[in-house]
């Protein structure tokens, strides 16, 4: 996922409300031999708190509209089936961060899934719904660090 995200910590606070956007391309396997693969836009709401320079929890939650094709392949006794579709999903989730030092930041995030997506194709309609856990790795480059000027 490519993303920003901007916090509403006053100058000085450890801790702060926080918001962003991000857009990821998302794909899954589908066995045997089928997958879906899509783009997904998400926006990002939470709390953050610095304990201390190099460590950092975020609580947040995702919410994210997705395009998406399904490719499933043919079985002993159904035809392939390919179609495009759309859906939502919503993911509650703790990440942990870590920064080495200068810009960068090292995040594990955790979580959990809810999504739910319709797709139309061959006058057949699907909807897949799907829930569960969750966990990424993510690297991240502070744009900026420096604290807002006081008036």
């Amino acid at each position: 996922a490519l993303g920003g995200r901007y916090s509403f910590a006053a100058a000085g606070s450890r801790q702060g409300a926080l918001v962003g956007l991000e857009l990821a391309v998302a794909q899954a396997t589908i066995d045997p031999d089928g997958g879906r693969l899509g783009v997904e836009g998400r926006v990002v709401g939470g709390w953050g708190v610095a304990l201390t320079r190099q460590w950092t929890v975020l609580g947040t939650v995702r919410a994210s509209w997705m395009l998406d094709d399904i490719d499933l392949a043919a079985a002993e006794d159904t035809a392939a089936y390919q179609a495009r579709g759309s859906g939502w999903a919503v993911q509650p989730e703790v990440t942990v961060a870590w920064s080495p030092g200068g810009r960068w930041r090292i995040g594990l995030d955790v979580g959990w899934r809810v999504a739910r997506n319709t797709y139309h194709g061959d006058d057949i309609d699907i909807d897949l719904k799907e829930s569960g856990f969750v966990a990424s790795i993510g690297f991240e480059y502070v744009l900026s660090a420096a604290p807002r000027p006081l008036e």
